[in-house]
């Protein structure tokens, strides 16, 4: 994952800090308060890689096998393949896998939807992706709108009349690239997206911390982590956000909270995706992702 990315050098002497909950994140789980217990979820990005073989897949598996070995050993997936590809047999290939089981989809939606230079034009495979991810039923999570650095402040009213057309029982999180949309500490899109009970999906890189924004707009929270191939930094990002984390359990505010682990190298993720999860466990958490030994 390239956004964001910077050197080692620059890593070393990077002001690394998770920032506060911005004042209307408080609010918003203040004013939330319930008797919800929030439902925490670690995962990876891929599922098809064979470098996974002998750690989190069995010695000798096959790639047909990949994706039932992880929806075995985690319980939420941030399904990349569908924002390149959403033709429906390699979607319902997903669907069955899943199906009956413990486990959470959050796909991307396509980049001929996010990274059109209009809504308009892409109005028929919007409807299209929306009904294809219903079908996954128990199994979604939330869709990530993902968006390009360049999708700027100016499409705002775009973004709102866009998310207005998307059915209610729909989940979406936003997230945006563009620094405009963190000029000011509390942008108005936010609140827009409160309007929309969208969320706003947080992306931890270590070049661009404008984008760990700390915003909450609505109950089920999509936290993006991209690492640094296990440096030595990644375990105090990752403890600090164990803790925010469970601090934001306590107010029994929030649904879901999605951690998704993201590498440069890929083959790291699963480590460091079992190294949040057993921070998290230590504070009660039932996280399924394995703890994994490199």
């Amino acid at each position: 994952m390239e956004f964001g990315k910077i050197s080692e050098e620059e890593l070393l002497s990077a002001d690394l800090t998770l920032p506060p909950d911005s004042g209307k994140s408080v609010d918003y789980l203040n004013e939330n308060k319930d008797t919800r217990q929030t439902r925490i979820y670690v995962g990876c990005a891929k599922w098809g890689q064979k470098d996974w073989v002998g750690k989190i897949y069995r010695e000798g598996s096959s790639e047909e096998e990949f994706l039932d070995q992880y929806i075995a050993k985690y319980d939420a997936l941030e399904l990349d393949s569908t924002f390149y590809n959403i033709q429906r047999k390699n979607v319902q290939k997903l669907i069955d896998a899943a199906k009956g089981k413990e486990f959470k989809y959050c796909p991307k939606f396509n980049r001929r939807i996010s990274h059109a230079k209009t809504f308009e034009e892409t109005k028929d495979l919007t409807g299209y992706f929306v009904s294809l991810m219903l079908e996954f039923g128990e199994n979604l999570g939330v869709c990530i709108l993902q968006f390009p650095e360049y999708f700027a402040v100016k499409r705002m009213e775009e973004l709102d009349n866009f998310l207005a057309t998307l059915p209610p029982e729909f989940p979406v999180s936003v997230e945006l690239r563009n620094k405009g949309w963190f000029s000011e500490p509390n942008h108005p899109v936010f609140d827009m997206l409160r309007k929309r009970s969208a969320g706003a999906a947080i992306t931890d890189t270590a070049g661009r911390r404008d984008a760990v924004h700390m915003q909450i707009t609505n109950p089920n929270i999509v936290i993006r982590y991209v690492g640094n191939n296990m440096h030595p930094t990644d375990f105090a990002r990752i403890d600090a956000w164990a803790g925010r984390i469970n601090e934001w359990k306590r107010y029994n505010a929030l649904e879901a909270i999605y951690f998704f682990v993201h590498n440069d190298d890929e083959g790291y993720s699963p480590a460091m995706a079992g190294y949040m999860a057993e921070r998290l466990r230590e504070t009660g958490a039932p996280v399924k992702a394995p703890v994994i030994a490199y």
